[in-house]
């Protein structure tokens, strides 16, 4: 029986401590010399949460300890089981980025779609603002559409390439609208929408422009 006690079925989310314990067990199973600092680093939580999910693991049978000889460091080793078990949830995990990269692809060609059926059929030169998971799957979509990606912005990536695009600063909206580079910002991350609004807001940039998906 898996780790939350109830078998999960195809389509069903795995929720944010069964990503956990896969990646846990992905990075212990890859044979690198792990710490809880390191995994709660890498995993993006507190160090306490860490320790209470390698707890549990250990407990269950899925991980075995051994303390290195001469020293305080503690090594981590996947058991048998902990093998069969990182197997289950490794499918999960690809069930789960199938269903939500569906999922976002037809959310996103909904409001391609709304947005055409609002401006016509004329061509439109769009800029990004977001350069992550959802913008890669926005750019896909494009494909046969009546827009054209022009740029791309991100706060957190910018100076990086994203699809042969340079990623600007979000400040470059402005010279680029008194400079007509662009006649729509869509954007492409479900996160911090709120904020993003704030930004735009700030910048001046009519809402006549920015579109979210």
């Amino acid at each position: 029986m898996g780790l939350r006690g109830a078998k999960r079925t195809l389509g069903v989310s795995m929720d944010n401590h069964d990503q956990h314990y896969y990646k846990i067990l992905s990075e212990i199973d890859a044979g690198r010399s792990v710490t809880q600092r390191l995994l709660a680093r890498e995993l993006g939580i507190a160090l306490g949460l860490t320790n209470l999910l390698m707890k549990r693991l250990i407990e269950r049978g899925f991980v075995k300890t051994k303390r290195e000889k001469g020293r305080r460091t503690v090594k981590y080793f996947l058991t048998r089981s902990g093998a069969t078990e990182k197997a289950r949830l490794s499918r999960m995990y690809l069930e789960n980025t199938l269903r939500l990269y569906t999922e976002t692809r037809e959310r996103i060609r909904e409001a391609l779609y709304r947005m055409e059926a609002r401006d016509g059929k004329i061509l439109q030169r769009i800029i990004f603002f977001g350069a992550g998971d959802v913008a890669e799957i926005a750019f896909i979509t494009l494909n046969r559409s009546r827009f054209e990606l022009v740029g791309v912005v991100d706060d957190q990536s910018q100076g990086q390439e994203f699809l042969g695009y340079k990623i600007g600063s979000p400040d470059d909206l402005v010279s680029l609208q008194i400079n007509s580079g662009y006649d729509r910002i869509v954007v492409t991350t479900f996160q911090k929408v709120n904020r993003i609004k704030k930004r735009l807001s700030r910048l001046h940039i009519p809402s006549a422009k920015i579109s979210f998906l």
